[in-house]
C-alpha cells in the first residue's frame, strides 16, 4: 500500500537518524522527538511520557514554531496534531514532504478530530501512523516501532528508547 511504501522510506531516514542516535547514546544523548500541539496539557503529558520512556523531547505550541524547530534541529521523529490555529498540522506535513531535508522524517499524526476523506488519504500516504487523542499512550507504541524498525534496517538492535 501507499502507507507501507511511504513508511519504508521514512524508516530509511529514521535508520540514518538511528545510527546518529546510537552514537549519541554512547555519549549519553537520547532519540529526539518533536511534539507539536496547541493544547498545553497534551504537550505536557506527551513530554512527560516520552521523557520517561527515554526520548529527548522538544515541544512546539503551533505550526509556525514547529517549522522553525524542524529547520534548525536534528530530530528523529515528529508527533503532530492536525487541528491547530493559524496553520494546521496538514500544512506542516505538506511543508515537510516538499522539503528534501525533512521529506523522509517519520511523523505520527495526533488528533481528536474526525478527518475528512482527503485528510485521511493524505495522512495515510505521508505519515507513519495516526493516533486518536483518546488513545494518546499509543504514540509511544508508534515511536518504539519507528525506532526499532530503523535500528533493524541500520543493523543495530533497539527496543525504541
Amino acid at each position: 500500500t501507499r502507507r507501507e511504501e511511504r513508511t519504508s522510506g521514512q524508516i530509511g531516514a529514521a535508520g540514518a537518524a538511528f545510527v546518529g542516535m546510537q552514537r549519541g547514546r554512547e555519549r549519553g544523548m537520547q532519540p529526539k522527538v518533536l511534539v507539536v500541539d496547541d493544547d498545553r496539557q497534551v504537550l505536557e503529558l506527551l513530554s512527560t511520557l516520552l521523557t520517561r520512556a527515554g526520548y529527548a523531547v522538544r515541544t512546539a505550541p503551533g505550526a509556525v514554531e514547529a517549522m522553525e524547530i524542524l529547520e534548525s534541529e536534528d530530530l528523529g521523529a515528529v508527533v503532530l496534531d492536525i487541528m491547530m490555529p493559524v496553520r494546521s498540522g496538514i500544512e506542516v506535513l505538506e511543508h515537510m514532504r516538499w522539503n528534501p531535508k525533512l521529506a523522509e522524517m517519520p511523523v505520527v499524526i495526533l488528533s481528536a478530530a474526525q478527518l475528512t476523506k482527503e485528510e485521511q488519504e493524505f495522512v495515510d500516504e505521508f505519515s507513519a501512523g495516526f493516533v486518536d487523542k483518546t488513545r494518546i499512550m499509543d504514540v509511544l507504541t508508534h515511536l518504539k516501532t519507528i525506532f526499532a524498525t530503523a535500528a533493524s534496517n541500520a543493523g543495530g538492535v533497539s527496543t525504541g528508547a
